[in-house]
């Protein structure tokens, strides 16, 4: 999927012929939340663009966006050794699969519980 570039997006505190121009940076949780999206345009963003753009990111598919570390992470957990650079979507169905083979995983023979029990 091709994004457009940030500097297409005007998300500086550059103004626009005909836009009314905030000069309220963005604030701390709106660049963790535009990074956690997979957003690397520039840090001093004002408030506006940054809301602008995490309303762009929520509607583009998730697969045009990669994979959280905390994704990544619990796909680690989970036995995942492939590679990082995949995307949320991705990640998604891996961890649904991998989730479920660890939940069917039969027991050992020391955890078998005889049926006369």
């Amino acid at each position: 999927m091709n994004l457009p570039e940030h500097n297409e997006l005007n998300l500086t505190h550059e103004p626009v012929p005909g836009q009314s121009v905030s000069s309220d940076a963005a604030t701390e949780a709106q660049l963790n939340f535009l990074k956690s999206m997979g957003y690397t345009g520039p840090a001093d963003i004002t408030k506006e663009a940054a809301s602008k753009e995490i309303d762009r990111l929520k509607k583009l598919p998730r697969d045009g966006h990669p994979a959280t570390e905390k994704q990544i992470n619990f796909l680690r957990t989970l036995g995942y050794t492939g590679p990082a650079n995949i995307s949320k979507g991705q990640a998604s169905k891996l961890i649904e699969e991998l989730k479920g083979k660890v939940d069917e995983k039969p027991s050992g023979p020391d955890e078998h519980v005889p049926d006369w029990l």
